[in-house]
């Protein structure tokens, strides 16, 4: 078996989450506690107090650096009110049950607490050194993103829970945009990921969350999406998600600014030991991914256990991203005689770093079907569409996937950019790229995943069966449905594009060919927020790079692109609930 390097750790208060630092970061010291970063006028003037108020522990940030451990927050919030004449912040006799038997090693060092006159207190990461809630018994929450695609830059109480307010506590939280350090990554403020512990239903009976410095995405709520929400209670090996909130308002302020409120009941299955999160949609981190791709090692074995089943499964690492994840390369086909038994496909420096892990056997009549995901790495149903498709296709007992095998070698990327995955972006990568915008001339060094992609298109474009599909799984934030991004072909040629979308919504019930989109005018379109233009995107460019192998060699001797198209799922789908392991 292939010996792999995990960039995560996994950490069971996280369910499958963990440190998503990169080692060139590590080495800036900044290992350890949270990192919080403000953006815009009033988080600024907040920065700025933190940054007088810490001395040499602040860091300054260059414009054209990417910012390391980006906008994440552990944050404990007291569930009490500052008596605003002492000061004291003395609870209630009812409010003094000792809290410090439940969850003392997840919540570590707490900060020290930041009371503000007639306002709830709540202790921030950045006190981790200062005071031990170990040595508090006041009520408190905890909340935090330091995981896995987690995201959440800020978070405060402006309302605490009291008889009078039928105990509803009541955040105020701000997401982090991709990248604070460039100026048209800023608005990318879409994707949230927190969790939250010690909700006791004696305390809080109702948490309502208002997000206030979200992207405006008006049409996408306005159109039923609700926060999927993650439930983990005591006892429980892993937990479910599920659609749970209610109250769920979409609204703009009277300074334009969007802001999305939900309430969540807690009721009498949580206690202190239960974990709470709340995401944008349904999550599927890099860690995740990573265990997905080991369990199908695991299952047959890499090559050998599953030839009496009749499936050749091969996994390897087609690269590494910048931050140091690796992205994959999975290879599905039949396992009978139209594969070889000695000939395997070559190296192609620089991809394929780990020398000791063998190439995958080849299919020399079969075409390529080649499938990739999660270039954006908020688009999360990208990758549940991509998974599926790898679960199909590796079904023994269905006829369909068994067919599919003998005529196809599945080539699949499952993420393509991990690094914007596990830091919770919603677009770009590390340093706020979109990587869907640089198929054209892609840098390996710069843009390493895309980079591959192109060169093994390239390279299965050549062979004896060439390439057959290209298809690049994505998520919509407006239009609905499952639809298809497909490119303007002449006439013979369209007419298979416009035919397999066609077939896609004969055989689901979910698929919605009045919203496919071939025009030439789609091709080309500038993107409003930086105007890259799709001529940059996946499919474009894998149809363009075939025209430009079409005049040298005849088509027979290098196969054809029969098709290359985007397959796009809107955000609020139909959803079953996923079980989160």
């Amino acid at each position: 078996m292939e010996q792999r390097e995990d960039k995560t750790t996994t950490t069971a208060a996280d369910g499958g989450g963990g440190d998503v630092w990169g080692d060139d970061e590590r080495t800036r010291g900044l290992e350890g506690a949270a990192v919080k970063r403000g953006e815009g006028n009033h988080t600024q003037e907040k920065a700025k107090q933190r940054k007088e108020d810490d001395g040499p522990r602040a860091v300054k940030v260059a414009m054209d650096v990417p910012l390391p451990g980006r906008g994440q927050c552990d944050v404990n919030i007291f569930l009490d009110r500052v008596d605003a004449d002492n000061n004291s912040g003395d609870a209630s006799d009812d409010e003094r049950e000792d809290d410090n038997d439940h969850h003392d090693n997840e919540a570590g060092s707490a900060g020290q607490q930041k009371e503000q006159q007639g306002k709830p207190v709540h202790a921030s990461a950045d006190d981790h050194h200062r005071e031990s809630l170990q040595q508090t018994d006041r009520p408190y929450i905890r909340v935090w993103s330091t995981f896995d695609s987690g995201n959440l830059q800020a978070v405060q109480a402006v309302e605490v829970p009291t008889r009078d307010n039928d105990m509803t506590l009541h955040l105020e939280a701000e997401v982090s945009p991709d990248i604070l350090a460039r100026a048209s990554q800023r608005e990318l403020k879409t994707w949230f990921y927190f969790k939250v512990t010690r909700l006791d239903p004696s305390r809080v009976h109702t948490l309502r969350v208002t997000l206030t410095n979200m992207t405006k995405q008006l049409r996408l709520y306005n159109q039923g999406l609700t926060p999927i929400v993650y439930r983990q209670h005591k006892g429980q090996q892993s937990g479910r998600w599920g659609r749970y909130c209610s109250s769920v308002d979409a609204e703009l302020d009277d300074d334009g600014d969007f802001l999305l409120s939900f309430t969540y009941v807690v009721d009498d299955t949580h206690t202190r030991d239960s974990i709470v999160g709340f995401a944008f949609c349904y999550p599927f981190s890099y860690t995740e991914c990573e265990h997905m791709l080991a369990s199908y090692d695991k299952r047959f074995n890499h090559e050998a256990s599953a030839a009496d089943a009749g499936v050749y499964f091969h996994r390897e690492v087609v690269c590494k991203s910048r931050d140091g994840r690796s992205v994959h390369l999975v290879t599905i086909t039949a396992n009978d005689d139209g594969l070889s038994v000695d000939q395997r496909e070559p190296r192609i420096p620089p991809l394929f770093p780990d020398r000791n892990t063998k190439r995958p056997r080849v299919a020399p009549d079969r075409p390529v079907f080649f499938v990739s995901a999660r270039v954006h790495p908020g688009e999360t149903p990208a990758s549940h569409v991509c998974n599926g498709i790898i679960d199909f296709v590796l079904n023994t007992e269905d006829a369909r996937a068994c067919a599919l095998r003998s005529m196809f070698v599945f080539k699949i990327i499952p993420m393509l950019n991990p690094d914007g995955v596990a830091r919770g972006h919603y677009r770009g990568d590390s340093h706020g790229l979109n990587l869907n915008r640089f198929y054209n001339n892609p840098c390996p060094t710069t843009h390493p995943s895309i980079f591959a992609s192109k060169v093994l298109t390239s390279f299965y474009s050549q062979q004896q069966a060439g390439l057959a599909f290209y298809i690049d799984t994505h998520g919509h934030a407006t239009k609905r449905g499952c639809f298809l991004y497909g490119n303007c072909l002449e006439s013979a040629r369209h007419i298979d594009n416009v035919t397999y979308a066609k077939l896609a919504e004969l055989n689901s019930p979910h698929f919605d060919f009045g919203c496919c989109n071939f025009s030439e005018k789609n091709m080309f379109s500038k993107d409003k927020r930086d105007g890259l233009s799709k001529e940059g995107s996946g499919r474009v460019s894998e149809f363009r790079q075939r025209l430009a192998y079409q005049p040298e060699v005849d088509e027979s001797e290098v196969g054809e692109y029969r098709i290359a198209i985007q397959m796009t799922i809107l955000m609020n789908a139909p959803e079953k609930e996923r079980l989160c392991t």
